[in-house]
């Protein structure tokens, strides 16, 4: 009896501890030399965390603002910079770990930001933003990928393609929920461009003040993709020729409880 409540206890153990081992841990205050496998030894960078999170694995953010053109062998101020998600991975934000907020458990209010301002000058006037990354967020040939608790902003995608200042979805599914996009710049889909093949679920969002050159000032869904929009809301978004919201481009996306304003 003795034997099998030692071996029970043993493969208790090795369970924690491998879904322990399948979560990295960001926080502005961390350090990449840490190992990242808590929120005593969390990295410092995201990309970091990206880069060593496991297939299927999670990355918990704490509150703070995050570059892609920060961490492991990323190159400053590059505006192909972006924050790369791949192998199904879950990545949530707005944890604040000094205040007990440390696990998907606990109610999370704020939101961590990915920002495209690689200078860090945008403050200084419109001009600043040429120098923005192309796109804050990529999603490309992955599984489905969790993105929950951010604010993506800052993006100016003046033409790159893939296109999307936000983020940027090919041949994908992601789950985006609980997050903000704000103040992205793009020729299309200025919060996120969903490209063919794709199919995006995008639940309580809010997207706000974002600008298309020509179409889909928040969103824009290219042909051959299938978008389920939920209760989110989208103000003060435009466009100078189509879809100041939301443009669909030979597809039909599935809109339920969702809020429109112009201011």
């Amino acid at each position: 009896m003795k034997r099998r409540l030692y071996l029970l206890s043993l493969t208790i153990l090795f369970c924690a501890a491998s879904v322990s081992a399948q979560i990295r841990y960001v926080k502005p205050t961390g350090s990449d030399a840490n190992d990242g496998l808590s929120w005593a030894t969390p990295f410092q960078t995201l990309q970091r965390a990206i880069a060593n999170v496991p297939p299927g694995g999670k990355v918990f953010v704490a509150v703070g603002t995050y570059y892609p053109d920060e961490g492991n062998y990323a190159i400053d101020n590059s505006r192909i910079s972006t924050f790369f998600l791949h192998y199904s991975i879950e990545m949530y934000g707005g944890f604040e770990p000094e205040l007990g907020i440390d696990d998907l458990s606990d109610t999370r209010t704020k939101r961590s930001r990915l920002s495209g301002d690689l200078m860090q000058d945008d403050y200084l006037g419109a001009s600043n933003y040429l120098d923005n990354a192309y796109s804050v967020v990529t999603v490309q040939a992955s599984g489905t990928t969790i993105l929950d608790g951010f604010t993506i902003s800052d993006g100016y995608n003046n033409g790159l393609s893939p296109k999307g200042a936000g983020m940027s979805l090919t041949l994908t599914s992601p789950v985006i929920r609980n997050c903000n996009f704000t103040n992205n710049t793009a020729t299309d889909g200025a919060a996120i461009y969903v490209a063919g093949s794709s199919s995006a679920t995008i639940l309580n969002c809010n997207f706000s003040a974002n600008h298309a050159s020509n179409a889909g000032g928040a969103i824009y869904n290219s042909s051959l993709t299938i978008t389920t929009i939920t209760s989110c809301s989208f103000s003060a978004n435009s466009a100078t020729q189509y879809g100041g919201a939301i443009f669909n481009n030979i597809t039909t996306p599935s809109l339920t409880n969702c809020y429109f304003s112009i201011t």
